[in-house]
């Protein structure tokens, strides 16, 4: 069974820095605003192979606006420090799954190219291989797209690949996955959005819970069940939130 094992977030909305470890089994939870559809939404672009905001999770909020551009910027003003309207930046969505079968590690993921002009474009790619931090990172700053390609080639040689179009990084995944029908996508739509439960008059008014699990296993080729398994947020193994990066 292939599971998901890690996801790592660079200039992902309040996310400065952030690594969190799953488990076989966890939950996520956490009050209202606390972070919990931001780490879906992530999920979701890199699972999904989908940059956009069709698929974030506003089922969470019906009322929220959740956009791409927020989330790479934060809807935070120009004058706000942790702001990064009007900067020039990289941001990575990054998740590590492994494979017990094979005790093997591979690494999806998507790197944002954003300038100060308020443009940005995406690129995902994939490497067989164990997260590691330095891959994403040198001198205390996010790599660009070309310091990415360099350090991947100088690491993993023939395993990695950047890809030209979102389709063709899907393609990719499916196989990485051994899964061989497009379809699942529409399962883990369905599997990773949830909305809150209603909570009762004991239930403090702050706390929102999940019907839905977040999934840690992306489906393997005997079945077309998607593997479902949550985050908690209080539990999760989060090593580190630095200051924001430049």
């Amino acid at each position: 069974m292939k599971r998901l094992s890690k996801l790592f977030l660079l200039n992902w909305f309040y996310y400065s820095v952030q690594l969190v470890e799953f488990e076989d089994i966890n939950f996520l939870t956490g009050k209202n605003s606390a972070g919990k559809s931001t780490l879906i939404d992530a999920l979701e672009i890199v699972l999904l192979g989908e940059a956009s905001s069709k698929n974030f999770n506003k089922a969470a909020d019906e009322k929220s606006q959740r956009t791409l551009e927020g989330y790479l910027r934060t809807d935070l003003s120009r004058e706000h420090p942790r702001s990064r309207v009007g900067k020039e930046f990289n941001s990575y969505i990054v998740c590590e799954c492994y494979d017990d079968v094979k005790d093997s590690r591979f690494v999806q993921g998507v790197v944002f190219s954003c300038g100060q002009d308020g443009s940005h474009r995406h690129d995902f790619f994939t490497f067989r291989g164990a997260f590691a931090e330095s891959v994403f990172v040198t001198d205390n700053r996010p790599r660009t797209k070309s310091e990415l390609r360099q350090e991947l080639k100088a690491r993993f040689s023939t395993s990695y690949r950047i890809y030209d179009t979102d389709k063709n990084y899907r393609e990719s995944i499916l196989a990485m996955w051994n899964v061989h029908n497009a379809q699942v996508f529409s399962l883990l739509k369905k599997a990773v959005s949830f909305r809150p439960s209603k909570t009762s008059r004991s239930s403090s008014p702050k706390t929102s819970a999940t019907s839905r699990t977040t999934p840690t296993s992306p489906p393997c080729s005997r079945t077309s069940a998607i593997t479902s398994a949550s985050s908690t947020w209080q539990k999760s193994r989060r090593r580190r939130s630095g200051a924001l990066w430049k």
